[in-house]
């Protein structure tokens, strides 16, 4: 694993150097933060652009969950499987090019099948610990969140990953079975 790890390093002139002082989730997230950057897909995304217009216009923002719980998803990525993590990161950063570009095109069409065939079902079938840790489990407990919000007078705004929008689990599919109506346009 450390082999074909080092060898894509260098294919793409990264020192091995900058990345022993992570552990391998953070390590193969900067990788895939890299990668997407080469690809110049990391530009400001709708999460920043919202962000910063949200802060400009003085409005209240408020998270679906804490830095810290993110960082412990993060750091849990893997756990004990190190090298399955290095091996499927490295495989995946072989089709990301395509696979971002086809993913961009579905989330915007809105075409909810097409998302869940290029971004979930694989997922689900590859890595099904880290799809529950991922998806299903964050997904569970921001439901009860988004009710709350769906409550009020206000008109919220809830921005969150494509991929917890789709699928049996997602996001629209939960507030379906809870009653709620979903319209796409």
């Amino acid at each position: 694993t450390y082999a074909l790890l080092k060898h894509y390093l260098k294919s793409r002139k990264i020192p091995v150097a900058r990345l022993k002082q992570f552990k391998p989730p953070m390590a193969m997230m900067s990788l895939m933060m890299l990668e997407l950057k080469r690809l110049g897909m990391a530009e400001i995304g709708v999460d920043m652009f919202f962000n910063q217009k949200a802060l400009a216009e003085n409005k209240k923002r408020l998270h679906l969950e804490s830095i810290e719980k993110q960082l412990t998803i993060l750091e849990n990525m893997g756990k004990g499987h190190a090298d399955d993590l290095v091996l499927s990161t490295l495989k995946d950063l072989k089709k990301l090019a395509a696979e971002m570009d086809e993913l961009k095109n579905a989330w915007r069409s809105g075409d909810l099948q097409q998302l869940e065939e290029i971004g979930i079902k694989p997922f689900r079938s590859e890595h099904p610990s880290l799809y529950q840790l991922m998806l299903v489990e964050r997904n569970n407990s921001w439901i009860p969140m988004i009710e709350s919000l769906l409550t009020t007078v206000e008109k919220e705004l809830v921005l969150v990953g494509f991929l917890h929008l789709a699928g049996q689990e997602g996001l629209l599919a939960q507030l379906q079975t809870h009653g709620y109506q979903v319209t796409l346009f």
